[in-house]
């Protein structure tokens, strides 16, 4: 994805959210332009300002072979967050 799309698209909707308050009576006056300028400025440099989170990495998965002493231990730790466990 693009890395400037979250700030854009973020931008956009708050001055499409100001635009939207500000012709409530059918008419923008020069004072509500500056007010969904603002807006879209802030959300652009506060969406972009914000690092997006990490990647979750996936667990690695551990294969036991049947004769593992371990098996029973692994099994019930598997299963406790099942409903009744």
């Amino acid at each position: 994805m693009n890395r400037y799309a979250k700030a854009v698209v973020g931008a956009l909707v708050a001055g499409l959210g100001a635009l939207q308050v500000a012709q409530a009576d059918n008419h923008v006056t020069s004072n509500e332009w500056v007010q969904i300028a603002s807006a879209v400025v802030a959300a652009l440099g506060l969406v972009w300002g914000v690092q997006n989170a990490p990647a979750k990495v996936a667990a690695p998965v551990v294969h036991l072979s049947d004769e593992d002493p371990n098996l029973p231990v692994v099994n019930a730790l598997a299963h406790l967050d099942e409903p009744g466990a």
